[in-house]
């Protein structure tokens, strides 16, 4: 049975390419190898796409080609339709295909680069920007894939603004928040954009079950002034949803200027230091005492000990929410750490 991909035709195990158009919708085709495999082999379609095979091949049908064939389509196809990364669209189109295909395949690098260039020739390519005025989201990557279809850029000071801001989030996103009565604050460097300084993520102890991203906040610097300004954006959301819900607790990783900035915005909040942060932070004191020796060696097991066991100690006060509903058995769990 005839089939087309990308305007060739397959059949039998072979691929045509169009040689001509005929009378009543007859269409004439030749072998795709005509060129580099000096193949004769043709064919012709009718109005009805019946096949009838011309001149026979010079080679025999190959399916791995076929199926090679099909598996670009689909990729080329996904680069328009999908908002995915190319690597994503790549490795979904890759899912299940024949140990031949494999072996056949491209580099991946590649494919990847054939998305963007499918992208670029449909007009979805976004230029990438040098500078913050010149970025411009397009509408198509500015929509949640979720049946709501709701905006997920909650706020854009604006191309004029030289310390712009965008946070991401749906106002799904900023309503869960607002119902989380713990907030957990931090920045991450490895996946923030170029432009920016840092990608600072908020999360929620969402149904005091788990813990959630729900904004996504690109921030230009680590300033005291940059984070109050991200956390009135969110807060006038947040307004707009569950006027004046706001976290009993947040949780973050010692940035100073992130914690006077929380303490602005959020008054009667109580604010906590992490306690993975904390531990690299004890660690990082431990090594300017020029103490990281005299841990590790194995002669000093007393202060090692002595080191997990106060480390434990905190640790299991605040598992327990010790930290959070408790202030003078976590300050008692710290003084382990000051006596040692």
């Amino acid at each position: 049975m005839a089939s087309f991909i990308n305007n060739k035709l397959v059949y039998e195990g072979y691929i045509y390419v169009k040689c001509k158009n005929g009378k009543d919708g007859k269409l004439y085709w030749r072998c795709e190898n005509w060129r580099s495999g000096k193949c004769g082999g043709t064919s012709m379609t009718d109005k009805n796409e019946v096949v009838t095979v011309g001149n026979q091949h010079n080679h025999g049908p190959s399916p791995t080609r076929i199926e090679l064939a099909r598996i670009k389509d689909r990729i080329n196809q996904a680069a328009i339709s999908s908002a995915l990364t190319p690597r994503a669209i790549v490795n979904s189109q890759l899912a299940g295909i024949s140990d031949q295909a494999k072996t056949a395949l491209p580099k991946l690098r590649n494919l990847e680069k054939t998305v963007g260039r499918k992208r670029y020739a449909d007009g979805q390519q976004v230029p990438v920007p040098h500078l913050l005025s010149e970025i411009n989201i397009p509408e198509q990557l500015r929509r949640t894939k979720t049946d709501l279809n709701e905006d997920f850029i909650m706020a854009d000071t604006g191309p004029e603004d030289p310390n712009r801001i965008i946070v991401l989030a749906s106002r799904t996103d900023v309503a869960r928040l607002a119902s989380c009565d713990v907030w957990l604050c931090d920045g991450t460097f490895r996946s923030c954009p170029q432009l920016y300084y840092q990608l600072w993520v908020i999360h929620g102890r969402f149904r005091q079950a788990a813990v959630l991203p729900f904004i996504y906040a690109l921030l230009p610097s680590k300033t005291r002034e940059c984070y109050r300004r991200a956390l009135d954006l969110v807060l006038i959301k947040i307004d707009e949803v569950n006027l004046g819900a706001r976290p009993n607790v947040v949780v973050i990783d010692f940035e100073k200027a992130e914690e006077l900035a929380l303490r602005t915005a959020l008054p009667e909040a109580t604010i906590h230091g992490c306690f993975f942060h904390f531990k690299q932070a004890l660690w990082r004191k431990i090594q300017e005492l020029g103490w990281a020796a005299k841990y590790q060696d194995e002669a000093e097991d007393g202060f090692r000990v002595e080191y997990k066991r106060a480390n434990e100690r905190l640790l299991n006060v605040l598992r327990g929410g010790g930290g959070l509903r408790n202030p003078i058995e976590f300050l008692t769990a710290c003084s382990h750490y000051i006596r040692f």
